[in-house]
């Protein structure tokens, strides 16, 4: 592998600083257009008597880069880092990326690339990393022999596109207790839980193609492809491996004991991974790559480590943790009022998708606006194949921007 597309999630920055106004691009992408224009749209559907919910406020953010930090969670245990280690924002002028935690308790980035430099990874954090960060909670770093349950709690939303892009846990293995012990790195291991397709080549990249599809199953049900295994990797030549997702779709809950488990059945010079080593956290973010754009919230992200468990979120998000076990497969189209006010939504041109989100007869701008705010509800969700603008067998932020371009 070309040496100079090596990764790294590594903080060699500051940790200071987070009350900074967000730094404008040289010109709006039609992600920004659509995003402003959904909440002054909101704002303006609210001032006229609409049942239009307001979005959580931003409380605190950083959008400087360099590694700046805001923390999250029940009790401040994790940090939500502005990580811009491969195109940091001070050099880039079409770089933007923003970190930020919201009164509801949810909290994420956004981010927007031009065409030019490495890989950025806004990130979430709770423990430590093998340079110089350290969240301060109690559980971390913990040496792997000690551990006998590590599992995550996810609930989501991600809007990407453009360039390459993945969302990724990852973790390290050290012979020290960290943190600042990068000298001594033993293992890195990611796992992509979804990515766009640009990204699709890091299964196969491999000669021969990935080291072990459906390579392990979890627990929880969650089947485990392994990608790839680099046994020299980064400025010490730790091994490092790359596992994702066997359906490219976020698991509301995993069991990250598996993936260690596993890697000890494995060819590896490490291996079996001793019960010595140190791990030393729990991360959580987007790779992006140049041409990217993209957001993403979490309304809950715990972290359950040997009977304590990390809470952070709002609590409240787009996954339905318990979904109506027999809903209609065929509701009557009358029936399908996304916004709830009574006005189903309509089929403006006979080709079976509804255009008119909101009923009033007509495709015009609230229709994105309403979409856009809506896409991720149950509504929407049960009836996909009445809303997937954009052809690809599901509703997402792709299908706000080629409703869009139908106006």
């Amino acid at each position: 592998m070309d040496e100079s597309n090596q990764r790294s999630t590594r903080n060699t920055g500051s940790n200071e600083g987070h009350d900074h106004e967000r730094t404008a691009l040289p010109a709006l992408s039609r992600r920004n257009f659509l995003r402003t224009s959904a909440i002054a749209g909101a704002s303006a559907l609210a001032l006229g008597g609409s049942t239009a919910t307001a979005a959580a406020a931003v409380v605190d953010e950083d959008c400087d880069g360099d590694f700046g930090t805001v923390t999250a969670g029940h009790d401040d245990d994790f940090w939500v880092i502005n990580n811009d280690w491969g195109a940091p924002t001070a050099d880039y002028n079409d770089v933007s990326q923003c970190v930020f935690v919201n009164d509801d308790g949810s909290f994420g980035w956004e981010w927007e690339r031009g065409g030019a430099g490495e890989i950025n990874y806004p990130q979430l954090l709770l423990g430590t990393k093998p340079w110089d960060d350290d969240t301060g909670v109690d559980s971390f770093p913990v040496q792997r022999g000690d551990v006998d349950e590590l599992t995550v709690d996810i609930d989501v939303d991600t809007m990407a596109g453009g360039g390459e892009w993945n969302f990724a846990l990852e973790w390290w293995l050290t012979e020290e207790e960290g943190p600042d012990v990068a000298e001594t790195i033993t293992h890195e291991m990611m796992l992509v839980l979804e990515w766009g397709d640009q990204h699709d080549y890091w299964r196969d990249i491999a000669d021969g193609g990935m080291v072990e599809e459906g390579a392990f199953t979890d627990a929880f049900g969650n089947t485990i492809d392994y990608w790839q295994y680099n046994p020299n990797w980064g400025d010490e030549s730790w091994s490092f491996h790359i596992f994702g997702t066997a359906d490219n779709e976020v698991p509301e809950r995993l069991d990250l004991t598996a993936m260690i488990d596993y890697l000890n059945t494995v060819h590896d010079p490490n291996s079996p991974i001793s019960d010595d080593l140190w791990l030393t956290g729990v991360e959580l973010g987007n790779e992006n790559w140049v041409n990217s754009y993209g957001e993403t919230t979490f309304h809950q992200f715990d972290v359950t480590i040997n009977g304590r468990t990390y809470t952070s979120g709002s609590g409240e998000g787009g996954t339905d943790p318990d979904p109506d076990p027999d809903p209609d497969p065929d509701p009557d189209p009358s029936e399908i009022d996304v916004t709830g006010d009574g006005n189903a939504a309509q089929d403006l041109t006979g080709d079976g998708l509804y255009e008119d989100v909101t009923g009033d007869g007509n495709l015009g701008f609230n229709d994105v606006v309403t979409f856009f705010e809506e896409h991720n509800g149950d509504v929407v969700q049960s009836n996909v194949e009445h809303f997937d603008f954009s052809g690809s067998a599901s509703v997402g932020f792709n299908d706000v921007v080629a409703l869009f371009e139908r106006l």
